[in-house]
Parts: structure tokens; sequence; C-alpha cells
């Protein structure tokens, strides 16, 4: 059950998750998945979804988290 109105239930989530699946856009598909399970945790159905898409969502993701872009040394341009 939502803690808000506004909020998105687990079912919605998982739905929007296959929609993402379905149109191959893993990374979200992983994500809806995940807050679903997150929301949901006795629906195992969720997790089993989203665990077989994490690695295909690590590969399509093209973001890092800050602190390990702050750590990839950067080139210097050239003049």
């Amino acid at each position: 059950m939502p803690l808000c109105a506004d909020e998105p239930s687990a079912k919605d989530l998982y739905k929007r998750g296959r929609k993402y699946e379905k149109n191959k856009d893993f990374a979200n598909a992983y994500l809806m998945y995940a807050q679903a399970a997150a929301a949901d945790p006795r629906k195992n159905e969720y997790w089993q979804r989203a665990e077989p898409l994490r690695g295909r969502a690590a590969v399509a993701s093209t973001v890092l988290p800050a602190a390990a872009a702050a750590s990839t040394p950067q080139t210097a341009a050239a003049p």
C-alpha cells in the first residue's frame, strides 16, 4: 500500500516495469521492478523479474555515481 495517495502501488510499479521491459528499456524496467519489490517485499515475483535484468540495466546505463565520476581521471583538452 502506498504511503501517500499520489505514490504508485507496487502493482502499478510492476506493470510499468513490464511495459519498459517489452520496449527493451531494461534500466527503467529494473528500477520499476526493484521499487515494486521494495514497496511489497512479500511478492517474490517482483524480485524474480528484477534480478535477471540487473546486468542488462547496468550495461544500458550511462550514468556513473558521483563518487565514481569524481575519481575517474579527466583528460586534458588540447589547446
